[in-house]
């Protein structure tokens, strides 16, 4: 059950999640028969327009942030911080 004083848009999460989803079974399902040599009974042709769905979706949330944040400064560091150890952590698995 979402909290009452949340700030989060649970639809915009779900959006997110079906963006998500739609991508990763394009994926399947269009290197699926080059992989295996057989096709599947389904397929998921527009899967790929969920990239540019939860591109909007982000560009959407951001300026969300941004309307909630004091300054840039603060924005700034909240971003780097946030995705920063993520991004250490990924360049340290592929070394």
């Amino acid at each position: 059950m979402p909290e009452l004083n949340s700030k989060r848009l649970d639809g915009l999460d779900a959006l997110r999640g079906i963006a998500a989803a739609s991508v990763m079974l394009y994926h399947y399902t269009a290197w699926y028969p080059y992989l295996t040599g057989s096709k599947l009974p389904v397929s998921a042709p527009y899967g790929i327009f969920g990239v540019e769905l939860f591109f909007v979706i982000s560009g959407f949330v951001i300026f969300m942030t941004l309307e909630t944040t004091p300054s840039l400064a603060d924005f700034s560091a909240a971003r780097v911080i946030r995705l920063y150890p993520a991004f250490l952590a990924s360049m340290l698995a592929t070394l």
